[in-house]
């Protein structure tokens, strides 16, 4: 859809004097920054109270626009073959182009406002409908009187449903966005305190933000918000607001009758218009299900079907953030989230510090951000609010216009500015930081990986980073294999290799992993001690420690007669084990004979349980063993059969690992154990281009040295070359994890976008690698031994070993930093 300049004067009521260009306008625009089809913009100058838009009207035209809307006080005549519109007001004129462009469509449009939740309520009812209608809706968290107008821009005559969130800071606002959205499906998410210091009260703040409703024929909201809901209907009548309660209400049309937690969430249980209904929602906590509900009366409004919904109600998250989590000095806690900075990731980071479980205080290390300016008060006013309601006790402000923020925030909350990164760490050391929950947030530009750097306790720069986000996404690959009631045994052995098995453990926690698996009983000890209460199988346990094992509520492996006897010589009264069965890896376990005499161990002596029978895969990746696989599978169901029978129920079963999921899905029974496949590694080579890499090892550049032709490197000055030659030393060898059959060439590192060969023989602490011909590259840089783009497989064959050595060989004197999803 489009407008030509000639339609625009008309809508804008401005007389043209003179003959001008009829241009054609797709794209709206007032950041230099962000014109990419200047032909086809419109540039409205918008003033502020300290950069005013028309001062950027020279880099506009400079850049190719030639349509610009501007104040009509504004001399132009330098400016040739342009349209420009003269106005009282450029916002105005923004906002009026959009209303008329909005009333072209007859779709249904989605308003969402509230207090709280309106951009992931935006981004979840999105998900839902798509893609069997064309969205358009509000990107990232674009609901201001300038972001609601380049929004609404978007639908064109391909757009199913709009879905637009709508945000005010003070009266008089709401009227123009609604004018703007025209939605007819309205939304409202709760009634609090954020945002409020526009407003008389409370009740104020609630009787602007539902003017957006005002020609709306669904309203949506919760019964239970008495004030909300008896205002709605005070407002707009009963017959155009749509109820939902937790508390029976009779005034709603959908109530919750029950919410059963479950491994991967809860179960919620509904009536709608008096029909019964159930909805798994994938998040284990109670604050989802007022999100969940306002998005399942809002997706059947705009015409989605209860199977849909419940499918793609499964798909959902929260707004992700790349986080780095690691101890720094003094007993702080450091976290880095410098990736990204704007209002909605600011908010995000917020609220994981306030949820924190210590007692730790909280500091704010914050810059600049994108949209930031002296004048956007609305914007200093909710980042106050958010800090108060994170209960930050310490902030420091880094940049020219965040400073500003210390205008807006009590006088009692510590506060420091600097103009700059250097300044604030060369003033560093005059800061005192103990026992605190540091949260590191800023723009890219401002480098606040320096700051994290000197925080952090170690001084080693090599770092191996844990990526949750693609730990997760490497999961959920794996769960699309599974059926919805099959359980997923996360292994941890050999500290959650190399990962770090109590953070792994946290984690799983935290998603609905159902168990986890050690190889000793140490390990599974220091995971109770670490606060984790999820089920723990223990490999291969030293039954002269089981009355550890059953203080610490840890569930052994039995699969040996040996052991049987050793826990009946402890004349233990009430147990619970693991049955190991040896099905061709020949390993460990009973074996098809040994059944009848199991049986009959087991038969006499009830008391004890079988919590699940299993066996090991000896070739799931090999196709040329399939037979012998499938020969596995049918050997351990008979075995199972017969232990079942015996014991007169069904212990959990499971044999297949990560390839044989992937390989051999149809025998996954009642649970799957994921090892090396969640960390990324796919050893049965099918679905490899799916997963992401979870280990990420880094290091920095100590030096770098120009060889001459000639020239000897490393002990023994074997490496020696006829060219000239730039060569960069990193502080990482084999004492590291980089194996020393890594050198002579057979293995290369990532740096600045390239591939650098390691080059000579790989030493304990330091290595070598060819940096000739890559550009800009400095000591200090960051190197990248493995990870998203130097794949540890790679480095495995060049060591002719697997993933799992090198990831147990990474020395405990690397640092461990643990990026969250």
């Amino acid at each position: 859809m489009a407008f030509k300049t000639s339609e625009i004067f008309k809508i804008l009521c401005i007389q043209v004097k003179h003959k001008v260009p009829d241009l054609l306008i797709k794209y709206l625009i007032f950041d230099t920054r962000r014109i990419i089809f200047p032909e086809s913009s419109l540039f409205f100058a918008l003033p502020g109270a300290r950069r005013d838009g028309h001062s950027f009207i020279d880099e506009a035209y400079t850049k190719g626009v030639r349509a610009f809307v501007v104040d009509k006080k504004y001399n132009y005549s330098k400016f040739t073959e342009s349209v420009f519109f003269g106005v009282d007001d450029t916002l105005s004129a923004l906002q009026e182009l959009v209303k008329h462009h909005r009333s072209r469509f007859s779709i249904p449009v989605i308003g969402i406002t509230g207090s709280n939740g309106k951009t992931i309520l935006k981004e979840w009812i999105s998900h839902i409908l798509s893609p069997e209608f064309n969205i358009v809706k509000s990107p990232g968290s674009y609901n201001s009187q300038i972001g609601v107008p380049l929004s609404v821009w978007n639908i064109d005559g391909l757009t199913d449903i709009a879905v637009f969130e709508a945000g005010i800071s003070r009266s008089g606002e709401m009227e123009i966005l609604q004018q703007i959205i025209q939605p007819n499906i309205g939304v409202f998410t709760n009634l609090g305190d954020a945002h409020s210091d526009g407003f008389d009260d409370i009740n104020h703040k609630l009787e602007e933000k539902i003017k957006l409703f005002s020609a709306c024929d669904t309203i949506i909201c919760c019964e239970d918000d008495l004030p909300v809901s008896e205002t709605l209907r005070k407002k707009y009548g009963k017959d155009r607001i749509i109820s939902w309660s937790v508390l029976d209400n009779p005034e709603s049309i959908l109530k919750v009758r029950k919410i059963e937690s479950q491994n991967t969430g809860f179960l919620l249980s509904f009536s709608l218009w008096g029909e019964n209904k159930t909805l798994t929602v994938p998040f284990s906590d109670k604050v989802s299900v007022r999100l969940i509900v306002n998005v399942y009366i809002a997706s059947v409004y705009a015409g989605a079907k209860h199977e849909m919904i419940g499918k793609k109600l499964m798909e959902l998250s929260y707004p992700k953030m790349r986080m780095e989590i690691e101890r720094g000095i003094n007993e702080c806690t450091l976290i880095n989230d410098s990736y990204n900075s704007d209002i909605e990731s600011i908010s995000n980071a917020l609220n994981y510090i306030k949820n924190l479980e210590n007692n730790k205080s909280r500091t704010l290390i914050i810059s600049d951000f994108f949209g930031l300016k002296q004048e956007s008060k609305e914007v200093y006013i909710s980042l106050k609010n958010m800090i108060k309601e994170s209960r930050i006790s310490k902030l420091i402000l880094i940049g020219e216009e965040i400073i500003h923020l210390k205008e807006y925030l009590a006088s009692d909350l510590e506060t420091f500015i600097y103009h700059n990164t250097g300044q604030f760490i060369q003033n560093i050391d005059n800061h005192i930081f103990y026992n605190e929950n540091i949260l590191i947030k800023g723009s890219r530009r401002f480098e606040f990986e320096r700051i994290f750097n000197k925080l952090s306790e170690s001084l080693n720069k090599t770092q191996l980073i844990i990526d949750f986000e693609a730990l997760d996404h490497n999961i959920n690959v794996y769960r699309s294999y599974l059926n919805a009631s099959t359980k997923i045994m996360a292994v941890v052995k050999a500290s959650g290799y190399g990962a770090g098995a109590i953070k792994l453990a946290e984690h799983f926690q935290k998603i609905g992993i159902d168990y986890l698996s050690v190889a000793f009983i140490d390990e599974g000890i220091e995971l109770r001690k670490a606060g984790i209460s999820l089920p723990v199988m223990i490999f291969n346990p030293d039954y002269d420690y089981l009355d550890e094992m059953i203080n610490y509520d840890l569930e052994p492996v039995i699969y040996s007669f040996h052991q049987f006897e050793k826990v009946l010589e402890k004349g233990i009264e009430s147990f619970k084990f693991h049955i190991k069965l040896d099905t061709g890896m020949k390993r460990l376990g009973f074996e098809h004979e040994d059944i009848d005499k199991l049986t009959k161990y087991l038969e006499e002596h009830r008391n004890y349980k079988v919590v699940s029978v299993f066996s090991h895969l000896a070739a799931s990746n090999d196709p040329e063993k399939d037979n012998f696989t499938i020969r596995q599978m049918e050997t351990f169901s008979s075995m199972y059969e017969k232990i079942s029978s015996s014991l007169g129920y069904y212990p959990l079963k499971h044999i297949l690992n990560s390839s044989g999921i992937v390989r051999f899905s149809q025998f996954q029974f009642d649970m799957v154990r994921l090892g090396s496949g969640m960390h990324g590694v796919d050893i049965s080579h099918i679905i490899s281009d799916k997963l992401e890499a979870v280990h990420i090892l880094k290091t920095m550049i100590s030096q770098i040295k120009h060889l001459s032709p000639g020239q000897g490197l490393g002990y023994g000055l074997k490496d020696i070359s006829d060219k000239d030659r730039t060569v960069a030393i990193i502080p990482v060898g084999y004492a590291d994890g980089l194996l020393r059959q890594a050198g002579n060439g057979r293995y290369k590192v990532w740096i600045n976008g390239s591939y650098a060969p390691v080059i000579a023989d790989v030493n304990m602490d330091m290595s070598f690698i060819d940096i000739t011909g890559i550009e800009s590259v400095h000591p200090g840089d960051f190197v990248e031994v493995f990870g998203k783009n130097a794949k540890i497989e790679d480095l495995a064959n060049a060591g002719n070993t697997i993933f799992y050595e090198i990831i147990s060989r990474i020395s405990i004197r690397i640092k461990r930093i643990y990026s969250a999803g």
